[in-house]
């Protein structure tokens, strides 16, 4: 069962939708649980051939058929990635990693950093000015 009326406008045809996405050869897909209304009005919606779920966008029911399923849904990724346990310390563990990686550069560029400047007063004692110099 597909919708009847579209925010009170009668549905005056009513037929699989023509998908944006095409086979590997080239032929057409056509979507039958998502349908193409066409109002009285001339608009054209699209809604779900499962209940009255309407959008007018034409990737707008797609989405929604899960709803529809006999099949239980997978749960969706959590920000790990990964709910286990040994997912979560591996997670772990490559943050640790990253943050001793990132300490010893930002301990190299610190040092630098003070050679720079040494390098810099040393050149300015000797009467010489890095930022004259093209």
């Amino acid at each position: 069962m597909t919708a009847t009326h579209v925010n009170g406008v009668a549905v005056r045809t009513d037929h699989d939708t023509l998908s944006p996405i095409k086979t590997k050869d080239g032929k057409a897909v056509w979507w039958k649980q998502t349908r193409t209304l066409t109002l009285e009005n001339g608009n054209v919606w699209y809604g779900c051939s499962h209940c009255d779920y309407v959008s007018q966008n034409i990737n707008g029911v797609r989405p929604h058929l899960g709803a529809h399923s006999s099949k239980p849904r997978k749960p969706r990724a959590t920000s790990t990635g990964n709910d286990t346990l040994d997912g979560l310390v591996n997670r772990l563990r490559q943050a640790e990693h990253l943050e001793k990686d990132r300490d010893h550069w930002k301990a190299r560029a610190v040092a630098a950093e003070g050679t720079v400047r040494r390098w810099t007063a040393a050149l300015k004692e000797m009467g010489l000015n890095l930022e004259d110099t093209p």
